[in-house]
Parts: C-alpha cells; structure tokens; sequence
C-alpha cells in the first residue's frame, strides 16, 4: 500500500503537461495547484489517508469497476460504481490514471455521469473501451472525499483517497470451473458444449480451452492461417509431428500434398472440398479439439521434466502445476514453441514474455487470458 500511496503523490502532484494518446483519450499528467516541491509534496502525502481497496475493504467506500477485468479480445463498455455510505460529498473527486498519467480529463469528456446523493451511489460509463493485447495497461481508480485544493497548505482539509486497480484477466490451465456462455457464444452451443465435455474430461479448464479455440480459429473449423495451421485448434505440421509422436495409436488421415502447398490453394482447396475432414482430421470438429488438447498435453510434459521445471522454478520460484505462469508459458509454447519460450526465459527471466522473439506470443497469451476471464465469468 506504501507503494500505492507514493504513486498516487507523484501522479497527483507533477507538472502538468500534454502526452501521447491513451484508450481514454490524451494523456495529461496531474496538475498541483500546491508547491511544486519536495517539501510541499511530503507535507500534503502527511495530510492525506490512502485507502488501497485492492488490499483491504473499507467497510463505507466501494468502488466497482466493470468489467471485473481488462479486456484485450474485444471493446467493452467500462464502468465504476463508487458507493459511499457516508453519502456523496459535494466536493467529491473522482480520478483515472493509465500508466501513471492523469487522464481524467479525456475520461469525463466521454462518460456518461450518474449520482444518487441519497443511497451514496456515483456511476460513470465510458463507451467502447478497447485496450490493445501486447501492451502495458496500469490502470488506477481514485476516489477523493472532503478536498479542498487551495493556493496554500493552510486551506488544506483533511481528504481521504481511495484506490481500485483494474485488473489483468487470469486464467487457470486445469480447473473444473463451469464454462459460462456469453451472447456471443449462443450461435455456438454445439461446438461449445463438446469443448467443455472434452475438456473436463481430460482435466483442463472448459474456459481455457474455449478461449484458446476462440482466439486459434474464432470456432471456425475450416479455419487456415498463414503458416497453414487448420482447422478449430490450428495445429500445424510440426505440432502434428509431435502429437503423432505421443499418440502412437493414433490413425487420423493426413492429406500429405499440403506440405507442398501454399497456404492460400489449402484455403481454396478446402472450400472446394477437395480437402476434408475424411482426408484430413484436422477438418474434423472432434479430432481437431482432441489434437488442441494432446499438444497442450505434449507441452505440459515438456515443462515438467525435471531440467525444464528446475529452470521455470529458478526464474520464478516455487511453482504449482496450476499456477498462472505455467498456463502464460503453455499458451506461449502453443503460439511459438516451447523452444523459443525456454530461450525467453534463458535471456530474459521473469521478463520473459517481453523478449523481442515472442511479440505475438504475448499478444497471444493477453487474448487468451481475455477470452478465459470471460468465459468464466459469463460477463
């Protein structure tokens, strides 16, 4: 919280001055109408009681911020509901920070203002958020009561500042958490309710694998990228390779000629129905969400042998199987290879996901982790 506290001062109380274009609009940092001094900052910080929400609740002041989470798969409409049982003072303060800047201004020129003196509550809607996968997103809400902002310390009252982070997105690899369907998954029932039976069935987290899914082929099984992954997981050759490897029972058709094909006549070929799923199993709905899962098996092994888990746990520490940071290096491994991930990590520790060799990767692991939170949550 001390932490906190000292990063509010600073964005508070710096000089004002015009920044670049964040998702709320420009960027301005915070305007002090005290000294602009190191003396005047510790005696204001010494006159002011920093509420951390995140750490601890305060029993009069809630502030809600929705959705529960960032979104980086898709634009949201953002909200924050401040509830005040001491009612909602006059004098009443709300502020937004994005990456330490003050961006109030751009904030409250586009959302829309609700207050009920009465029951203490204060809403703001913002339209439209969209916050762009593969970049930093410190987002900080303050809310400041009893503030007087004067020429001079002397007209300082006492204030308070309470404090809510908008948070990433999380997602688990293995959880039996239900898969909640949004809107946007009704035209997708079939599909979805065959995800979730096979991944519980093999212990993974029906949220997980539809997000992955989700952000592989948008649940299109006919989907081809550019590297010629097919279909609904869009495993590639070399992943194929792999699954084959582990799978020695395995007897799914290949259609080999893909190899000598460029990605745009294996898209024409299979809308011409020269590729299919009798040919190909990639094609096939319940194969391909069986090959999703048996790579995301392969990487699991691949991490937990012991050289490779000894080097994931000197980086980060003791490890659960279940931890956050395995599910980012799964999906990462899934996007670029595990290969390149262990090179991350080699040249750039807890960092890793910032190596220049996985810019996509880490776009790629945000979507997901998106997609994840709200599919879980439903919202």
């Amino acid at each position: 919280m001390q932490g906190l506290s000292r990063l509010l001062v600073i964005c508070l109380f710096t000089c004002a001055c015009a920044g670049p274009m964040s998702p709320f609009g420009p960027k301005k940092s915070a305007h002090s109408e005290f000294m602009e001094t190191t003396e005047g900052l510790r005696s204001i910080a010494s006159h002011t009681k920093v509420n951390d929400l995140n750490a601890s609740k305060d029993e009069n002041v809630s502030i809600e911020i929705y959705p529960k989470s960032q979104r980086f798969h898709d634009a949201q409409n953002f909200k924050i509901v401040i509830k005040d049982a001491r009612g909602i003072e006059p004098n009443h303060r709300l502020r937004l920070f994005y990456n330490d800047e003050d961006v109030t201004e751009a904030f409250l020129g586009f959302a829309k203002k609700s207050i009920d003196e009465e029951q203490g509550i204060l809403e703001f809607s913002f339209p439209h958020l969209r916050l762009p996968a593969g970049k930093r997103h410190d987002i900080l809400v303050s809310y400041e009561r009893k503030t007087s902002l004067n020429a001079s310390l002397e007209g300082l009252q006492s204030e308070e500042i309470f404090l809510q982070k908008f948070n990433p997105p999380t997602c688990q690899y293995r959880s039996k958490s239900p898969l909640h369907r949004p809107d946007k998954l009704k035209k997708h029932h079939g599909l979805i309710r065959k995800i979730e039976n096979l991944s519980l069935s093999e212990g993974v987290n029906p949220s997980f694998y539809a997000a992955l899914i989700a952000q592989e082929s948008s649940f299109d099984p006919q989907a081809v990228s550019h590297a010629k992954a097919i279909g609904l997981s869009q495993v590639t050759d070399l992943a194929q390779q792999q699954i084959f490897e582990k799978e020695l029972e395995l007897n799914w058709p290949i259609f080999e000629a893909i190899r000598d094909m460029s990605a745009a006549s294996v898209k024409a070929s299979i809308l011409l129905g020269k590729i299919n799923s009798k040919n190909e199993w990639r094609l096939n709905t319940e194969k391909s969400l069986m090959g999703g899962i048996s790579y995301l098996q392969y990487l699991e092994e691949y991490w937990t042998l012991p050289s490779h888990w000894q080097q994931l746990e000197k980086t980060f520490g003791p490890l659960n199987h279940n931890s956050e940071i395995v599910a980012e290096i799964l999906l990462a491994s899934y996007n670029s290879g595990p290969f390149r991930v262990k090179r991350a990590l080699a040249s750039n520790g807890t960092n890793w996901l910032s190596s220049p060799g996985l810019n996509e990767a880490r776009k790629y692991v945000q979507r997901i982790q998106s997609y994840c939170d709200q599919f879980h949550t439903g919202i």
